[in-house]
């Protein structure tokens, strides 16, 4: 078993006042997230967080200060990634009506786990003043779920009682080798945004190697003290066998656009949906695979781009 810092967290929601989500909810969740988490952590008063004295000890700044979660490409000379990542409702999900219960998950990494209790906070108040188009909606937190990775739950926070309690925010992956898996099937449940060299990867470039290798540089980012035991990257005969993998793939390039605030432009943030199957000798990758259903792979993975879900065949 490897032990990985990572926990992932579902908060149960009721909508008070209809939710109207622009294209992608994730986007929204997060502006809410970063704009509460900032005036809740914020001792200073500046303007932007630049320049800081105190950024390296901000609660906002541990969590929102790294600019690298936009790439972990081949082409990023960047070491650092944000330690965090907002699953939204599901892909198409627009409209939450006033008296609906609804949930989205929330993945924090390494020491951001001691930050709870704040981070918590943080999502209580920016829920109740609003989000969604022209932050017109509002929502009620009802409770905080620890997510296990054989999908029980575990109560972290009751309103009732408005303590954490306490859980073990612990990953456990199996490296047992298992020699019957045939094949896995990757279901991409949210825009995979995967780039090589500047190029945006397209359903007829994209390649089991592309994959493997944009996630091993992630999980080398995050979690450098387990990447020994996790994946060799420098292991050309591992590495050999990705390329003798086939695929069959129901892939499409679903395009989105966001408009982003600090950089006062519409960007595209298209990426690949749908099923992808590899058949052969998958085994050298699962546990790579299985962790990057947690860690989600690509571009813009704050916000929840870049998540998959695997089926294995035996």
């Amino acid at each position: 078993m490897i032990a990985i810092p990572l926990a992932r967290y579902r908060f149960e929601c009721l909508t008070t006042r209809d939710i109207v989500f622009n294209e992608f909810s994730g986007s929204d969740l997060r502006s809410i997230f970063g704009s509460s988490l900032r005036t809740l952590s914020c001792v200073t008063n500046m303007s932007q967080c630049e320049g800081c004295p105190v950024q390296a000890d901000c609660p906002y700044g541990k969590l929102f200060s790294n600019k690298t979660d936009r790439a972990t490409q081949s082409d990023s000379n960047q070491t650092t990634l944000n330690p965090y990542i907002i699953e939204p409702p599901e892909w198409g999900v627009q409209l939450l009506k006033k008296g609906e219960t609804w949930s989205f998950h929330l993945i924090l990494m390494g020491a951001t786990e001691s930050l709870l209790p704040l981070i918590i906070l943080a999502w209580k108040r920016g829920l109740e003043q609003g989000l969604g188009k022209k932050s017109a909606g509002r929502a009620t937190l009802l409770k905080v779920m620890h997510c296990q990775a054989d999908g029980n739950e575990a109560l972290v926070l009751d309103p009732v009682e408005n303590l954490i309690r306490p859980h073990e925010p612990t990953l456990y992956l199996d490296r047992t080798p298992n020699a019957s898996i045939k094949s896995v099937t990757l279901n991409l449940l949210t825009p995979t945004r995967l780039q090589f060299r500047g190029h945006v990867l397209t359903p007829r470039s994209v390649k089991p190697r592309d994959m493997v290798e944009i996630l091993t540089r992630r999980v080398r980012l995050l979690f450098p003290q387990q990447m020994d035991n996790l994946f060799h990257d420098k292991d050309h005969e591992e590495m050999a066998k990705i390329d003798g993998i086939r695929t069959e793939g129901q892939l499409e390039f679903c395009d989105w656009k966001r408009y982003s605030a600090s950089q006062r432009r519409e960007m595209n943030l298209g990426g690949l949906m749908g099923q992808w199957t590899w058949f052969g000798d998958v085994q050298p990758f699962m546990t790579l695979l299985k962790l990057g259903e947690w860690l989600h792979v690509g571009k813009n993975v704050t916000f929840g781009m870049g998540q998959y879900r695997m089926e294995v065949m035996k």
